[in-house]
């Protein structure tokens, strides 16, 4: 059997060469076909010979000036190769060719490979559901994670494609027969699964992976997934690498001349491209470090140490700023990053300015578990104010371990930072200086509040005290207030409701519900006043005796020397504002 080409380049019809000289890979131009033919397998994508061979031909009827006759010239043609080729590679394994049935890339991802897929040749399996892809495909990524053209992302919904699975087993002329779409755009959509399969199957590529320091890293790992140039530099620009704090959208706007809103953009778009854990493989040596020292210091690490630690491993002339380290490690689904106590995510730390503290695998359980920080306060209830934070760490460990609600053993003593973490989460204790402390306690030796201090003093005395005997105890057991007088304890007791006179420069809180205290002379107003006329001294002094709270001679001097009593009879007193001037009352 013989079979005529045509050979461009030579300008005219070549000598019938034989069989055996025909090969899958040849260009469908060397194949004797009209021109409309050629172009309406251009339309669909076809471009070899293989891939015209893996085609169903009665996809042509639904074109645009194709009918019946193109259908049977292109099927005897098709038939003719046939015959040549009995088999047809069409993945990383052969299949029977025209049988359909299970077809498997159980193999590693490599262009050959790749290019035999129904998304580059239009070829079409006829069961796809029963296609066996290598894990190297990342077969369950959404295409949302990737930077498809919004051109591709309609075709896509139009198709129902929403997996990367879906799309290679998609063949090329399908998408071309969408409204709107192009060679072009399916070219963009080639090249981009192309770039993302090819290189994360092989995490750690010397072509990206450039560990001379953690910002030529970020740089090389941002400028390789994220396009154009100009793109990847604005949002390198919200990484933070050379630069204390994350700069604002306008910041960044003000610096290319772009608004803060386009800037919105660009920072959203790279979320949705690294949100790609495939992509995530590109970091792949900086990912088994982090994991390294993350085990090494219990499960939880705070970021400092983080940097610290990677800065030495790898040998960096400086150590990563922590909002830099925060940025790249919030990339990382398999990590938890905590500030505050609080899960921080990737797009709250985008969008808001947000300290960070530690950083944890996403299987430690210890961390969202709330009984760590109730046991952590039980230990103080009964017993020491304060405790090291390492021996805190350890009895705490002990009590998880014997009564865990989850039914697992957590490890023999918990990190200082997870210590840190269950003290932020309760009102009952506060981690500072590898110390733990008491609520109380802490704000009797740390608060810079007056008030919190005097609070504590009185709570912990758990009885009034005098003004300069709580300035002297002040003196001795607060850090911020080594020189406080007594008179500045004085006038801030004075002038707030949170505290209760109970007695001559004595104060209480007045939670306690204490008696508040009278002086003499006002015990005295408000008795004259309810009895609404003169009394007599001995009288005055009887009824307020009686109280507890004054002696008889003091009672006796207010009445000689208070300006508001007067003596309007032998031994009789009124309020002087009740009395006329020059008369005495019999």
């Amino acid at each position: 059997m013989v079979t005529i080409f045509y050979d461009k380049h030579k300008g005219g019809r070549e000598r019938e060469a034989p069989a055996s000289q025909m090969r899958l890979s040849d260009h469908l131009d060397r194949v004797r076909l009209e021109s409309r033919d050629k172009d309406t397998l251009r339309r669909l994508g076809i471009k070899t010979v293989e891939q015209f061979l893996s085609m169903d031909v009665s996809r042509i009827l639904g074109l645009n000036g194709c009918g019946h006759a193109t259908y049977e010239r292109m099927k005897s043609v098709q038939k003719r190769l046939r015959d040549k080729f009995s088999k047809v590679i069409t993945g990383s394994t052969k299949m029977e060719f025209p049988k359909g049935g299970r077809v498997s890339f159980n193999k590693p991802v490599s262009l050959a490979v790749l290019e035999r897929l129904p998304l580059f040749s239009s070829s079409i399996i006829s069961k796809p559901a029963a296609t066996v892809l290598h894990k190297s495909y990342y077969e369950q990524t959404p295409l949302v994670e990737l930077d498809f053209p919004r051109r591709a992302q309609q075709a896509f919904s139009k198709l129902g494609i929403n997996t990367l699975r879906a799309l290679l087993l998609t063949p090329a002329g399908v998408m071309l027969e969408q409204k709107d779409f192009g060679e072009t755009t399916l070219e963009k959509i080639q090249d981009i699964v192309k770039s993302f399969l090819l290189h994360t199957a092989a995490p750690g590529d010397s072509r990206i992976w450039d560990s001379s320091s953690f910002e030529v890293l970020v740089r090389s790992f941002v400028h390789h997934v994220f396009k154009p140039y100009r793109a990847a530099e604005i949002l390198l620009s919200r990484f933070a690498l050379n630069r204390n704090n994350i700069p604002t959208y306008e910041e960044i706007g003000k610096e290319y001349g772009i608004t803060r809103a386009r800037v919105g953009q660009i920072v959203q778009k790279g979320q949705r491209v690294f949100s790609s854990q495939a992509i995530l493989k590109f970091l792949a040596p900086l990912w088994t470090e982090v994991q390294k020292v993350i085990d090494e210091n219990g499960g939880l690490v705070e970021v400092s140490t983080l940097a610290q630690k990677l800065n030495h491993r790898f040998g960096w002339k400086s150590r990563p700023r922590i909002h830099a380290l925060a940025n790249v490690l919030l990339l990382n689904r398999e990590l938890h990053v905590y500030g505050n106590a609080e899960l921080i995510t990737y797009a709250d730390f985008l969008n808001r300015t947000m300290e960070v503290d530690s950083v944890c695998r996403k299987d430690f359980p210890c961390v969202t578990c709330g009984q760590g920080s109730i046991n952590l306060g039980r230990i103080f209830k009964s017993g020491p104010e304060e405790m090291d934070i390492t021996k805190a760490g350890s009895r705490t460990a002990a009590i998880c371990r014997k009564y865990c609600p989850r039914g697992i053993k957590p490890p023999r003593r918990f990190p200082q930072v997870l210590i840190v973490h269950f003290a932020l989460r309760t009102d009952e204790v506060v981690a500072q200086d590898n110390r733990v402390y008491t609520k109380r306690c802490w704000l009797l030796r740390w608060s810079e509040s007056l008030k919190e201090v005097i609070t504590a003093v009185l709570e912990t005395a758990g009885h009034p005290m005098h003004y300069r005997e709580l300035a002297k105890y002040i003196r001795r057991e607060n850090m911020k207030y080594k020189n406080v007088s007594a008179q500045s304890v004085h006038g801030y007791l004075t002038h707030h409701n949170h505290f209760q006179l109970v007695g001559r420069g004595t104060y209480g809180m007045e939670s306690w519900k204490i008696r508040p205290y009278k002086s003499r002379s006002k015990a005295i107003i408000e008795l004259l006043e309810k009895h609404g006329k003169p009394m007599p001294a001995s009288q005055i002094i009887s009824r307020l005796v009686r109280t507890g709270q004054f002696k008889p001679q003091n009672i006796q001097s207010a009445l000689c020397q208070h300006p508001r009593f007067v003596e309007v009879g032998k031994d009789l007193y009124d309020l002087r504002e009740r009395t006329k001037p020059g008369k005495r009352q019999k």
